[in-house]
């Protein structure tokens, strides 16, 4: 499975198997389903790799829009090649997620 969340705004590999707690996530809820199978953490942003489903994302996104990541926005939903993505921005972070062969 290759699902991923990254937000940018500002690196080590951690397993941490649950949602991370710095100065990138701090305003930016973890989603409520699946475990976190590995995070990286840079001076530019966190990549948080998931196990989950393109359900899962699409719950996840709404959940995002809902607290305001609803500013220059993208999605893509190409089910046929089973690739979603989504990009979006609060005003201060930017978050993208990513699934293939979800």
């Amino acid at each position: 499975d290759g699902s991923m969340v990254i937000i940018q705004g500002g690196s080590s590999l951690d397993m941490l198997g649950r949602w991370p707690d710095n100065r990138f996530t701090k305003d930016v809820p973890g989603p409520k389903v699946r475990e976190v199978t590995a995070i990286e953490i840079a001076d530019f942003g966190c990549t948080i790799m998931m196990n989950w489903t393109t359900e899962d994302a699409k719950s996840y996104v709404r959940e995002l829009k809902k607290i305001g990541f609803n500013q220059m926005t993208e999605e893509q939903d190409l089910a046929n090649m089973d690739i979603y993505i989504f990009i979006a921005s609060n005003g201060t972070y930017s978050v993208t997620i990513s699934l293939v062969g979800g």
